[in-house]
């Protein structure tokens, strides 16, 4: 009757979760064709696929009677039919409208691709949707049952009902039964036939008489379903004549007769569509023998296939099978068998690897009898031996952690993406299976940033952000089912609780902070303490340097040191920097119950404060911030610290904290705490000897950090809240409690806060004063034996706050960095008082209130993370915030630019100029301008100080687009000139400059004429005409020019040269005389000195043209003229 429950709440339980993570489309053309086939059984009454099928060329074949059938087993087809038949009488449509989105693309649908990759919603709605719900229920009922039917197996090799359902919700959960109930492939309901045959043959019992022959037709349908299951027909015949471990012949035979009835059935299909019944339809095109080196390789080991990859329980099962060989020698030899041989026969197809699908697929029938193996093996352990116990849950968690990321991720998309890349940058990746046994086209590595896959978490940002949420939860469930299994069986002297609980801690936040390791950099202080760093970029050398010398006024060697390792192995990788902060951090809360135990809070309370700490969403900035791995670093040295105090190491404390303060030296008031811990051993004064070499360490870093703080120059960007030291007090009483209240809401987290200060007569300075009266009068009245407990608790609050609230001058007055170590006692706080609460309430409901807290700060810290992954996701976030903070302004401003959103960045910096108008503020703004016209980096300092600085910034614009007319940079010119004003003639004026260069000198001069239209005293323009015209050939015209009038010497002095070449050149050299005769600065007299020479030369006045041409080299001048000129006097 139990196990009958049993099975009932692992088939509803499996079900529930199949149906809620389904992927709800048709992803392969196996499955396509297998719907294909489906549907024309359901609507026609025929395997024929008329008309064929829109995935030609595979999976299909030419029958008998010249029709077109599927070349898989018929099974899934036949019994998916009326389901089909279900969904169209319901109407598919109308239940995508109750679910309120579209159906997802089914890739093999026309178009379906592509819109799928699109990330587009199909055009044609129907087709799609009843792929869907095909997709979406079918495997996941099958898969289900295998889940019940497997427990049912499982049960009858276990004295203890534990080790069986924990075997079986590896299997649902943990194997590749997971990602499968989502698709529409065959092997689900194969499997699901294999473990059919393998309950009705009673094993390790022995069945009788009917049940054998239905075991038998069980095993033969299997092969309905897919064709490989016929590889198991050998060795099940032995397995059902097992009675007692003697094989019975007669019970062989009984089976056999089941066997025979299934594959004859088979048989019959085959040759009634091809004509003959040992044909499947494959021929000899579909795949071929091959030496099986490369198949086993990328079935058990490679990136894309290897099964113990993919599966890392499996590796488990292989080892628990030498045991199981001990206990069920003939059952042993059999599942072993039957497993190599399947292994073997398809590593030795050149399709071993199944295509595109998930993992090792052609091995998802012999996962059954590979995890079989375990039960025994787990029961043998149970409440005997915890350690084998404890590497079953952590390899189970693990094989689960792979089977979820299919399951959030969509590999399908990823694999098509993939394939299109490769043939996009001309990789023949399929020659030799490359694409399969590739790293860099391993599914694995791709889906944490591909798009989600279950349709019902559509609405989910990220599958990475799924997968942390999905991790974090079991890791929460776990310790209850691992704790049952461990039972009395206790690691002698160390409870278990104890052991696990760091393991537990170290796992739980290395999920949850997942997120971030899809993160990139971010634009305010990552580039200066990675990309510029004066250290990591001065590879193992900079270790040294970052001892002795400091950088942006302040002494953090340890954190420099680990930039500079993570650099000098990495480069300046975003994963690798990340990888490294969260792990420093999880190694931190892993052991902060240990550094805890050293105030006398029980590991088992410190478990909870550490994991619900460690889960705020204030913690997201010191954890997701590259910039910030200071705190981590030096969190974990305190904790060291801690921790080695409470274990007597004196020594290792010391140093540890004296590591913990040359990571961020900011902590160095916590030094204060081991005078408090000291004094429950003896009298003040002993206490503060024996701290004294904790409080020297402090005390040196705490001199060191406020010589580099206070003196440099940059010091003059830090304030005092008010302006003063006395101003500040009321903001240094208020901001804890400010940061208590957030610590309690779990409001959603900022970067940058603008903080109002608090004056002396702010209610808010009056709301402090009575909370700390409160908070003390609370101490006071406390019991003496307990004063001094709750006094260390309130100094830990009190001590980090000290250099951030205001006593010291800093740049941000508020951050939730500044909240990472008073946070502590906080949570250290709530968590004893609920425990002394507690006491009066039921069991659960500490770990109800505990798991509730969890899932509302695991609801505000995912999405937190993913507003790190860049810049601009960042300050976007922000900005609705702080809309008039002007850091957040610039830094989105900055973000916009570095991803070349030029507009944003113009938007954002123009507004920040209106806000705070400085010279600085209007080179920013230039410089995004300049940046928008790709304008060549070594020009735009130049320029950008320039038009922060003029008048007129046009007439800046229109010299740099002169600079690149005559650099070739037309388009880019012309670009410049379409934002600029059109009614400006020296705008117009530039067009026909643009338009001559590019030899349209017609439509240039319609252009000055245009310009002088506008702006008849434009000197260039006539000057620009005069040029044209002589271009054009039109030396009248240029001769008329007469009549313009210049104010300047020059502009003069070159329109009359151009007058008199253009007279010259029509024989006129009289009036070319007269035309030079124009009243010029002496300096400009060598730009008329040519012409002149040349007119007195023609008029026979050649020693006057001598001496004009001997008098003439100067500045403008045409000295080639002048030389012809000088050549012909002589």
């Amino acid at each position: 009757m139990v196990e009958g429950r049993r099975t009932l709440w692992l088939f509803w339980g499996s079900l529930a979760v199949f149906l809620l993570t389904a992927h709800a489309a048709v992803r392969s053309p196996d499955a396509e064709i297998l719907f294909e086939a489906c549907d024309a059984l359901a609507s026609r009454g025929t395997f024929a696929l008329e008309p064929v099928s829109a995935w030609e060329g595979h999976g299909v074949e030419t029958g008998r009677d010249g029709r077109t059938y599927s070349i898989f087993g018929p099974l899934v087809s036949i019994a998916c039919a009326p389901l089909l038949a279900l969904i169209d009488a319901i109407g598919p449509l109308a239940v995508f409208e109750a679910l309120g989105g579209p159906p997802w693309p089914s890739h093999y649908v026309p178009d379906g691709l592509f819109q799928a990759l699109d990330g587009e919603p199909p055009t044609d709605l129907l087709p799609h949707a009843r792929r869907a719900l095909v997709a979406w229920i079918f495997n996941g009922v099958v898969s289900a049952l295998a889940v019940a039917l497997f427990f049912r197996v499982a049960r009858r090799f276990a004295a203890d009902e534990r080790a069986a359902l924990s075997v079986t919700v590896v299997f649902a959960l943990a194997t590749p039964t997971w990602p499968y109930a989502g698709t529409f492939f065959a092997e689900p309901l194969a499997t699901l036939l294999v473990l059919a045959a393998i309950e009705r043959m009673g094993l390790p019992g022995a069945a009788r008489g009917l049940r054998l022959a239905v075991a038998g037709l069980f095993a033969g349908l299997a092969a309905w379903a897919h064709i490989t299951a016929v590889l198991f027909a050998p060795f099940f015949p032995f397995l059902a004549s097992l009675e007692e471990g003697r094989f019975r012949p007669a019970r062989a035979l009984v089976f056999g007769t089941g066997l025979a009835l299934g594959l004859g059935g088979l048989a019959l299909y085959h040759y009634l569509l091809w004509g003959d019944p040992f044909e499947t339809g494959r021929y000899s095109n579909y795949g071929r023998f091959v030496p099986p080196w490369r198949g086993l390789y990328g079935l058990l080991l490679s990136p894309g296939k290897g099964l113990f990859l993919h599966v890392p329980v499996a590796l488990l099962g292989a080892w628990a099978f030498g045991e199981f060989w001990r206990k069920y020698r003939a059952m042993g030899a059999i599942f072993a068998g039957a497993l190599l041989v399947r292994l073997v026969f398809i590593a030795s197809r050149s399709d071993w690897h199944g295509g595109f699908c998930v993992g090792p697929r052609l091995l998802l029938q012999g996962m059954p009898l590979l995890l079989l193996p375990l039960v025994p093996w787990l029961d043998d352990r149970i409440g005997r031996r915890p350690r084998a116990v404890l590497a079953f849950a952590f390899v189970s968690l693990v094989s689960f952690g792979v089977q979820w990321l299919f399951v959030a991720g969509e590999p399908f998309r990823i694999l098509h993406e993939l394939r299109l890349d490769a043939l996009a940058a001309f990789r023949a990746v399929f020659d030799n299976d490359e694409f399969y046994l590739d790293f860099a086209t391993a599914p694995l590595a791709h889906l944490p940033f591909g798009p989600v896959g279950p349709y019902l978490l559509r609405n989910v940002r990220s599958p990475l952000l799924l997968w942390a949420f999905g991790v974090f939860s079991v890791l929460l469930l776990l310790g209850f089912p691992v704790k049952a299994l461990l039972g009395k069986g206790e690691v002698p002297g160390v409870p278990w609780r104890e052991r696990l609980a760091p393991f537990l801690l170290a796992l739980a936040t290395a999920a949850l902070y997942v997120p971030t390791l899809g993160n990139d950099f971010i634009n305010l202080d990552d580039p200066w303490y990675v990309h510029g760093s004066p250290f990591a970029t001065e590879g193992w050398r900079g270790i040294l340097l970052a001892f002795f010398e400091s950088h942006l006024d302040a002494y953090y060697p340890v954190t420099h040191a680990i930039y500079t390792v993570v650099q000098t192995l990495f480069g300046t990788s975003a994963l690798a920097h990340h990888a490294v902060q969260v792990g420093i951090f999880a190694a931190g809360v892993a052991l902060l119950p240990w550094a805890l135990a050293a105030f006398g809070i029980p590991r088992a309370v410190g478990f909870w404060i550490a994991l619900l700490w460690a889960a705020h969403p204030m913690r997201v900035e010191s954890v997701s911030w590259v910039g910030n791995l200071k705190d981590p670093a030096a969190f974990l040295g305190l904790v060291l610290a801690f921790g080695a105090y409470g274990a007597g190491w004196r020594k290792t404390s010391v140093a540890m904290l004296a590591l913990a303060l040359l990571a961020k030296s900011a902590f160095f008031p916590i030094a204060g705490l081991f005078v408090l811990l000291e004094r429950r051993r003896a009298g003040w004064e002993r206490a503060f000897v024996r701290a004294l070499p904790h409080l020297a360490v402090a005390a040196t870093v705490a001199a060191i950090g406020a010589y580099l703080h206070v003196f440099p120059a940059a010091a003059e960007g830090r304030t005092h809240p008010g302006g003063s030291l006395g101003a500040a007090i009321p903001s240094v009483l208020w901001l804890p409690w400010w940061y208590l209240g957030r610590n309690l809401t779990f409001r959603y987290p900022q970067a940058l806060y603008t903080f109002e200060p608090v004056g002396w007569l702010d209610p808010r300075f009056l709301v402090a004063l009575v909370a700390w009266g409160g908070a003390l009068a609370v101490l006071w009245k406390l019991p003496r034996e307990k004063r001094l407990a709750w006094g260390t608790g309130l100094a830990a609050w009190i001590l980090p706050f000290l250099p951030v609230t205001g006593l010291v001058p800093l740049v941000h007055h508020v951050a939730d960095r500044y909240d990472l170590l008073p946070s502590i006692p906080v949570w250290a706080g709530i968590v004893l008082a609920a425990r002394e609460g507690a006491r009066r309430l039921p069991r659960w409901a500490a770990p109800v209130a505990a798991g509730s807290a969890l899932a509302v700060m695991a609801a505000v810290n995912l999405p937190r993370q993913l507003d790190y992954r860049d810049s601009v996701a960042l300050w976007e976030t922000e900005l609705p915030r702080e809309p008039n903070h002007a850091t957040v302004r610039y830094l989105l401003g900055t973000a916009y630019a570095n991803a070349g959103r030029w507009d944003d960045a113009i938007a954002q910096l123009e507004t920040l100029y209106e806000m705070e108008p400085s010279v600085e503020t209007a080179i920013h703004v230039a410089r995004a301008r300049l940046g928008k016209y790709d304008v060549p980096l070594e020009i735009r300092p130049r320029y950008a100080a320039h038009l922060a600085r003029a008048s007129d910034p046009v007439l800046v614009w229109l010299n740099l687009v002169q600079e690149l007319v005559s650099a070739g940079e037309r388009e880019r010119a012309k670009s410049i000139l379409a934002d600029l004003p059109q009614e400006r003639a020296e705008v117009v004026l530039h067009y026909a400059i643009l338009d001559a260069t590019e030899g349209r000198y017609e439509e240039a001069l319609g252009r000055v004429d245009e310009a002088l239209g506008l702006d008849a005293t434009l000197a260039q323009a006539h000057l620009y005409r005069a040029f044209l015209l002589k271009n054009l050939g039109r030396d009248e015209e240029l001769a008329r020019l007469a009549d313009v009038q210049l104010e300047s010497s020059q502009h003069r002095a070159l329109l009359a040269k151009e007058r008199a070449m253009a007279l010259l050149r029509l024989r006129r050299a009289e009036e070319a005389l007269a035309a030079t005769e124009v009243e010029v600065d002496e300096r400009h007299w060598p730009i008329l000195a040519a012409a002149r020479a040349a007119a007195l030369m023609l008029l026979g006045r050649t020693e006057e043209a001598r001496l004009v041409a001997e008098s003439g080299d100067g500045p403008g001048a045409d000295r080639a003229l002048l030389q012809a000129v000088l050549e012909q006097t002589r």
